[in-house]
């Protein structure tokens, strides 16, 4: 999934963006609202897969609540 704009995901599973992030900290990115944004075009919802200790800002705790955004936590 690509759009003119700039993001392209790391992944894609039936239609769901996945963004695959390996940081200690995220933040709430245009490339996530963007992906989401082009998820919810199709019906769905973004997911996120982030390392067992990432920490998120409160900005995107309160997006991924407010949008439903999956988050799995994988790798070591």
């Amino acid at each position: 999934m690509a759009s003119a704009r700039g993001i392209l995901a790391d992944a894609v599973d039936g239609g769901t963006p996945i963004l695959i992030k390996a940081c200690s900290r995220l933040r709430l990115t245009y490339e996530i609202k963007l992906a989401q944004y082009l998820a919810s075009q199709s019906g769905s919802s973004v997911w996120i897969d982030v390392r067992p200790e990432c920490k998120f800002s409160d900005e995107l705790k309160s997006f991924i609540a407010e949008h439903g955004v999956k988050v799995t936590r994988s790798g070591s």
